[in-house]
């Protein structure tokens, strides 16, 4: 995608903010898709606010806060497995990581194998 003005303003917020936000075009979308994810789940719409945040994840793989939205909005759809694979793509060097550990968890508790969700929080 060829858009000078688009480069002459990451360009210039570049230059405020001293580093680049998003790296490239691809990024670019996967945070819209997040963003438009976000909006939905606050408004409680499921189906929609999936189908953003799949397409989040699928053009940004490393977006750990999108893999976490994923998870809890799977989770409360009663999708567990599908829910603990995405916690399970949250990386461990991430702010996010306790918190899908956490969750991982908890799914497990619920299926009925607390002794396997304490394994997974020593």
């Amino acid at each position: 995608l060829e858009r000078p003005d688009a480069y002459a303003l990451l360009s210039e917020a570049d230059a405020k903010n001293g580093k680049r936000t998003v790296g490239n075009v691809q990024q670019g979308l996967a945070e819209i898709f997040f963003t438009m994810g976000s909006v939905l789940l606050s408004a409680d719409q499921g189906y929609d606010t999936l189908l953003y945040l799949q397409m989040s994840v699928y053009l940004r793989q490393d977006f750990p806060a999108a893999w976490l939205m994923l998870g809890n909005t799977l989770e409360a759809s009663g999708n567990y497995a599908r829910a603990a694979r995405a916690y399970s793509m949250v990386g461990e060097n991430t702010p996010f990581y306790q918190r899908a550990l956490l969750r991982r968890a908890f799914i497990l508790y619920k299926q009925g194998d607390p002794q396997q969700a304490m394994r997974m929080l020593d």
